[in-house]
C-alpha cells in the first residue's frame, strides 16, 4: 500500500508543477481537486493483495502474506500482462504460486529471494521471463517451461541452489529440455544445468556448439564434464562454483575462456586448454584451490587481472613466450607457487601480481620489462634475493612489504623514485645501493627494515619525506654524497643542506651523549626514534621547531638538556618543557626517577609527553591541566597511582593504555568524558571511581582483567562498543541513574559468566533483560 501511495503522491506532484504556471489560482484549485480521483480511476488501483499500475497493466506490489497464490488475469477490470520489479520480492512466507492465463511476462527480480517458494506453476501465455526472475528461490526444485515462453534471461534461475529440473513444453519452438537440462531449440546452445541434478559425471551432446553463461554454475553434485570438440564457445561464469568438479577437457578450436569459467571450482585438480585459446579472462581459475599444475597455450597473450588467484596448491607454472604483461593480482595468494619461468618479452607486471606467495623463493625478471606495479611481492616471505630489470624508473608503493626473507635487491641505474613502504618490514636486508638517478625517496620507504645497517643518499636526491627510516633499529649511520644540493650528513646524522633541519639519527650509533648543534632550527617528527644507546641529548640555544614523537622508544635516554638561551624550550631535572614550563613535551623514558610532581604552571602535557616511561611509578597532575591527551602515558608499566586535578574534564584516546600496575583510579566530578582505549589493558585495576561521566568511549575499560564491579553515575548517557569487553571478572555494573539510550548490546562482552546489570529502585528504562544480555537485574535500595 505504501509503495503505490508514493507513486500517487509523485504523479500529483508533476502535475502540479505543470499546471503551476497557469495565472488562474480558482482553476488551478479546481484542476487540482480532481487529480486524485483520476489517478485513483485511471492509473492506480489497490486492495489487500495487489498494487497494480492499470496503463502497463503491471502488478507493482504483492501486500498480502498468504503462502499459497494464484495471480489473477483481470485486476478492477485491467488485463494483468506483467509482473513489476521486485514485486514479489522476499516474501520469505510464499510456498507456491500459480498464474492465471493472461500474463506475458515475469518482470525482473519479481520473486527475488523468495526462500520458501517450492511451486510454481506458469501460463501458456507466458512469453518472456526476465533477469533474476526466481533468484534466490532457494526451495525450488522444478520448472515447467510453457510453450510460448520465447525468452528466458540467463540469471532468471541464478542461486536457485536446489533446482534439480527445468522442464520445457513439446510444442515450444525455442526451448527444449533434455533429462531436465535447458537448450535452445536445436540443442546447440545449452543454457541451464540444474544445480542440484544428481549426476557425478556429464557428457555435453555432441550438437552443443555453446555453453551460455553460468550454465554450470553452483552444480555441487557434478565431478567431471565432457565437452565435444564442437563447443566453440564457453560463456561468462559457466562453470564457477561447481565445487565438485575435479576435471574437464576443453575442446580444440575454443579461443576464448570467459570471465570466471572456473571461478572457486575448488576441486578441480586436471584441466587441459587447447592449442587454440589465445584469451583467458579475468578471474577464470580464481580460487581452483587443488589445481597443481596447468598448461598454458602459446598463442596466450596477456596473463589476466586474478587469473590464477587465490590457487593454493599451485607449485609451478611458465608463462607463455608471446605474453607481454601479467595482469593485477594474477598469482596472488598462491601461497605454494615456488617456480615461475617468465618470457624474455614481458612487458608489464601489475599491481599485487605475486602478492603472499609465500613459498617463492627467486624469480627472474627479464630486461624487457619497463613497468612493475605496487605490492607485486608484497608478503612474498621466502623470496630471498631479486634483480630487478634495467629499464625501471619507479618502484611503486608496497612493492617488497614484509619480504621478510630479502637480504638483495639490485636495483637498476634507471631508478629515479622509490615509492612509499616498497621495503616496509624487509627485516633481513643489513645493506642496499641507492642509485646515483634517484631523485625521490618516499613515505616510509624503508620503514621495519630493522636489521638495515648503514645507507648511502646519492648526489641527485631532492626530496627524502617522512618516516623513510623508521624502525630501522641496527641503521648505524646514514651518508649523503657531499655533492647533493639538498641534503647533508654530519657523523652519520641526516640533515637538510644547510644543516638547519636534523631529519634522522640512526637509531643504532654508538654515542650515548648527543648535542644538536646550534646551527639546527628544527628538529623532526621521529628524529630521534628508537635509539638504543642515546642517553643524553642537549638541545641548543636556536632550535625552535621540536615536532611531534621526537624522542619515542629511545628506551635509553634519561636527560633532555636545553641551552638556557634557547627562547622556546628549557628543561628541568631532565624533562623537556616548552618555555616557562607551560606544555610538558617529553619526560624521557629511560629516566629512573619513580616519582614526578608535574610543574603548577603547567597547562598541558603534549601527547605522547610520558609514554613508555619505565619507571615511573606515582604522578601528581598539576591543577591547570584540563585534559589529558592522546596516548600520554600509554605503557607506562610501573605506574601505580595518579593524583588528578579537581577541574580536570577529559582523558584522551589511548591515555593509560597498557599501564598494567595501576590499581585505583579516583576520578574528580569534572571529568565528562573518557575517550576510546583510555584504561586497555590496565590488568592491575581494582577499583574504579566515575562521578559525573556523561560519555564513556569505545575500549575504554577493555581487558580490565581484574576488575569485579563498576558503578555507572546517574550522569551517563552514553556507553560505546565493547566499554568494558573482556573484563573477565566483571560480575556487576551498577547503574545509579535511568538506562541510557547510547548503549550497545557489546559493552560487556566476555565479562564473568554470572554478569549481572543492577539498578536503583527509583530508576526507569530497566527490564529483566537489558541490552540482550541473559542478566537478572537486581533492584538496589
Amino acid at each position: 500500500m505504501i509503495k503505490a501511495n508514493k507513486f500517487k503522491t509523485l504523479i500529483i506532484l508533476i502535475v502540479m508543477f505543470l499546471v503551476a504556471g497557469c495565472n488562474n489560482s480558482d482553476n488551478n484549485l479546481k484542476k487540482l481537486a480532481d487529480i486524485n480521483d483520476i489517478i485513483d480511476s485511471n492509473m492506480f488501483y489497490e486492495n489487500d493483495e495487489y498494487a497494480f499500475d492499470k496503463p502497463s497493466n503491471t502488478i507493482l506490489y504483492y501486500n498480502a502474506e498468504k503462502t499459497e497464490i494464484l495471480v489473477p488475469s483481470v485486476i478492477d477490470g485491467v488485463a494483468v500482462l506483467k509482473t513489476g520489479e521486485r514485486s514479489f520480492f522476499d516474501r520469505t512466507f510464499i510456498k507456491s504460486v500459480s498464474f492465471k492465463e493472461g500474463i506475458t511476462t515475469i518482470g525482473r527480480e519479481t520473486f527475488l529471494g523468495d526462500s520458501s517458494l517450492a511451486t510454481v506453476i506458469l501460463p501458456n501465455s507466458l512469453v518472456s521471463i526476465e533477469n533474476y526472475a526466481f533468484a534466490c528461490c532457494t526451495s525450488l526444485k522444478t520448472i515447467d517451461i510453457p510453450k510460448n515462453v520465447s525468452n528466458i534471461n540467463l540469471d532468471a534461475f541464478i542461486d536457485c541452489k536446489n533446482l534439480q529440473s527445468i522442464a520445457v513444453d513439446s510444442q515450444n519452438t525455442y526451448y527444449t529440455s533434455i533429462d531436465g537440462i535447458l537448450f535452445n531449440d536445436d540443442i546447440t546452445t545449452l543454457i541451464k544445468y540444474p544445480p542440484a541434478k544428481k549426476l557425478k559425471k556429464y557428457v555435453i551432446p555432441k550438437s552443443v556448439n555453446k555453453i551460455e553463461e553460468d550454465a554450470f554454475s553452483q552444480c555441487t553434485q557434478l565431478q567431471e564434464v565432457v565437452v565435444p570438440d564442437t563447443v566453440t564457445e564457453i560463456g561468462r561464469a559457466a562453470f564457477s562454483d561447481a565445487t565438485s568438479i575435479t576435471s574437464i577437457s576443453l575442446p580444440e578450436g575454443l579461443q576464448i575462456i570467459e570471465n570466471s569459467s572456473f571461478y572457486n571450482c575448488i576441486s578441480l585438480v586436471n584441466i587441459n586448454i587447447p592449442s587454440t585459446v589465445t584469451t583467458i579472462k579475468d578471474q577464470a581459475f580464481e580460487y581452483c584451490e587443488s589445481l597443481t599444475s596447468i598448461t598454458l597455450p602459446k598463442g596466450l597473450t596477456k596473463i589476466t587481472r586474478q587469473l590464477f588467484s587465490n590457487c593454493k596448491s599451485l607449485k609451478k607454472i611458465i608463462i607463455p613466450n608471446a605474453v607481454t604483461e601479467i595482469g593485477e593480482d594474477a598469482f596472488s595468494y598462491c601461497s605454494y607457487l615456488e617456480n615461475i619461468e617468465i618470457p624474455d618479452g614481458l612487458q608489464k607486471i601489475e599491481r599485487g601480481s605475486f602478492i603472499n606467495c609465500e613459498k617463492l623463493k627467486s624469480i627472474y625478471l627479464p630486461n624487457s620489462i619497463n613497468y612493475v606495479g605496487g605490492a607485486v611481492f608484497n608478503g612474498c616471505s621466502s623470496l630471498t634475493s631479486i634483480v630487478l630489470p634495467s629499464n625501471l624508473t619507479e618502484l611503486y608503493n608496497y612493492l617488497f612489504e614484509d619480504c621478510i626473507n630479502l637480504t638483495s635487491v639490485q636495483l637498476p641505474k634507471s631508478l629515479t623514485t622509490i615509492g612509499e613502504y616498497v621495503f616496509y618490514k624487509c627485516s633481513s636486508l643489513t645493506n642496499i645501493t641507492i642509485p646515483n638517478e634517484v631523485t625521490h625517496i618516499k613515505q616510509s620507504a624503508f620503514t621495519g627494515c630493522k636489521n638495515l645497517i648503514n645507507i648511502f643518499i646519492p648526489k641527485n636526491v631532492e626530496r627524502i619525506e617522512d618516516y623513510v627510516f623508521k624502525g630501522c633499529l641496527m641503521l648505524e649511520s646514514i651518508d649523503v654524497d657531499k655533492n647533493n644540493k639538498h641534503y647533508s650528513s654530519s657523523d652519520g646524522v641526516l640533515l637538510n643542506k644547510d644543516a638547519t633541519v636534523l631529519m634522522k639519527y640512526p637509531p643504532n650509533k654508538a654515542d650515548e651523549i648527543y648535542n644538536v648543534g646550534d646551527h639546527v632550527k628544527h628538529l623532526n617528527s621521529y628524529s630521534f626514534n628508537d635509539c638504543k644507546n642515546l642517553k643524553e641529548i642537549f638541545i641548543a640555544a636556536n632550535v625552535s621547531k621540536i615536532y611531534d614523537n621526537v624522542f619515542e622508544n629511545s628506551k635509553s635516554l634519561f636527560k633532555i638538556t636545553v641551552d638556557n638561551n634557547n627562547e622556546n624550550y628549557e628543561s628541568d631535572y631532565g624533562v623537556l618543557f616548552t618555555k616557562n614550563k607551560a606544555d610538558l613535551i617529553k619526560y624521557p623514558e629511560g629516566k629512573e626517577d619513580k616519582s614526578y610532581n608535574i610543574p603548577q604552571q603547567t597547562k598541558t602535557i603534549l601527547e605522547y609527553g610520558f609514554k613508555n616511561s619505565l619507571f615511573i611509578e606515582n604522578i601528581i597532575l598539576a591543577d591547570n591541566i584540563k585534559v589529558i591527551n592522546k596516548d600520554t602515558f600509554e605503557n607506562c608499566r610501573a605506574l601505580k597511582s595518579m593524583v588528578f586535578p579537581q577541574e580536570l574534564q577529559e582523558i584522551g584516546e589511548h591515555a593509560f593504555m597498557n599501564c598494567i600496575s595501576l590499581k585505583e583510579l579516583k576520578l574528580p566530578e569534572s571529568i565528562k568524558v573518557i575517550n576510546t582505549g583510555s584504561f586497555e589493558n590496565c590488568f592491575g585495576l581494582v577499583n574504579v571511581e566515575l562521578k559525573a561521566v556523561k560519555k564513556i568511549g569505545y575500549d575504554a575499560f577493555k581487558s580490565c582483567v581484574l576488575l569485579e564491579t563498576i558503578k555507572i553515575p546517574a550522569s551517563l548517557t552514553d556507553i560505546l562498543q565493547q566499554a568494558f569487553a573482556d573484563c573477565v571478572n566483571l560480575k556487576q555494573a551498577i547503574f545509579l541513574g535511568d538506562a541510557p539510550n547510547g548503549i550497545t548490546y557489546n559493552i560487556f562482552e566476555n565479562c564473568d559468566a554470572d554478569f549481572t546489570i543492577c539498578y536503583s529502585h527509583n530508576t526507569t528504562g530497566w527490564d529483566n533483560e537489558y541490552i540482550k544480555y541473559k542478566t537478572k537485574l537486581l533492584k538496589i535500595q
